[in-house]
C-alpha cells in the first residue's frame, strides 16, 4: 500500500536520510557503546578486559565493544559512500561540462577577466552540501565534506592533465580557477586534497610577469567579494 502524496512530501529527501542514519550510527559508535560496557561493568560483570566463562563460551565485554564498534565504522563508511554518490558525484561530473562551455580551449582563450561561473555554481553546490551535513549534524563536517573537495582536486587533475596546449592566458585563467576553489575550501581541505591541487598547478604554465601576477589578485579580489557569502558559510563550522 503506498503512502498518500501529502505524506510522501512530507519524507527528507534519500540523501538527508543517509546523513540523518549516518549521524546515528557515529553517535552509537562514538559515545553509546562506550556507555553500554560502562554500565555493564558497574552493574557487576567482571572488568571489561577479563574473560568469563559462560555454558562453555567466551564472554569478553571488551571484545564485544570493539566488534560492535568496528561493524559501526563498516556501516559509517557505506553510509557516506552512498552519500556521496548522491552528493558528491554530480557536482564532480559538472567540472568539465563546465569548463569546456562554449567551445573553451585552453590554448586560445583571451586573457582573464574573472572566475568562470563553473567553478561558483561549483562552490554554490558545495555550500549545499555544508548547510545539509550542518542541519543534521555539526560532526558530518568533518568526515565527510572533505571527501567532497578530494573528488574536485581528483577532477582538476585529470581534466588539467589532458590538456595538449595552454597558452599564457589559458594557464593563468586555470590558476585562478584552482585558486578559488581551494581559497574557499580551505577549512575542509585534506592532506590529499592539497596534493591534488598542487598537482593540478604544476600542470600549468609558470605566471610570466607582474602584470600577469597584478591581474590574477585583482580577480581574486573581486572574486571574494562576489563570494562572500558563499565564503562566510563554508568558514563555519
Amino acid at each position: 500500500m503506498e503512502a498518500p502524496q501529502n505524506l510522501k512530501k512530507m519524507w527528507p529527501s534519500g540523501a538527508m536520510r543517509l546523513v540523518t542514519v549516518l549521524s546515528n550510527s557515529i553517535h552509537s559508535r562514538v559515545t553509546k557503546i562506550n556507555h553500554i560496557e560502562e554500565s555493564l561493568t558497574k552493574v557487576g560483570f567482571p572488568d571489561a578486559r577479563k574473560v568469563l566463562f559462560i555454558n562453555l563460551f567466551i564472554f569478553n565485554i571488551f571484545q564485544v565493544c570493539v566488534t560492535v564498534q568496528r561493524k559501526f565504522a563498516e556501516l559509517d563508511n557505506r553510509l557516506i559512500e552512498g552519500y556521496l554518490e548522491t552528493r558528491r558525484d554530480p557536482i564532480v561530473c559538472a567540472v568539465e561540462p563546465g569548463m569546456y562551455a562554449g567551445m573553451f580551449d585552453w590554448g586560445t582563450c583571451p586573457r582573464p577577466t574573472q572566475v568562470r561561473p563553473y567553478v561558483k555554481l561549483c562552490l554554490i553546490e558545495v555550500v549545499a552540501v555544508h548547510a545539509e551535513l550542518h542541519s543534521v549534524s555539526q560532526k558530518l563536517l568533518a568526515s565527510v565534506l572533505p571527501k567532497v573537495i578530494d573528488g574536485l582536486g581528483d577532477e582538476f587533475v585529470r581534466l588539467l592533465g589532458s590538456v595538449s596546449k595552454f597558452s599564457a592566458h589559458g594557464g593563468l585563467q586555470a590558476r585562478i580557477e584552482i585558486r578559488a576553489i581551494e581559497e574557499c575550501t580551505a577549512l575542509y581541505s585534506s592532506p590529499r586534497s592539497k596534493e591534488l591541487f598542487e598537482e593540478a598547478l604544476k600542470l600549468l604554465p609558470s605566471v610570466p610577469g607582474n602584470e600577469e601576477r597584478q591581474l590574477e589578485e585583482q580577480i581574486m579580489q573581486n572574486f571574494r567579494k562576489q563570494m562572500h557569502i558563499q565564503l562566510m558559510a563554508l568558514r563555519d563550522q
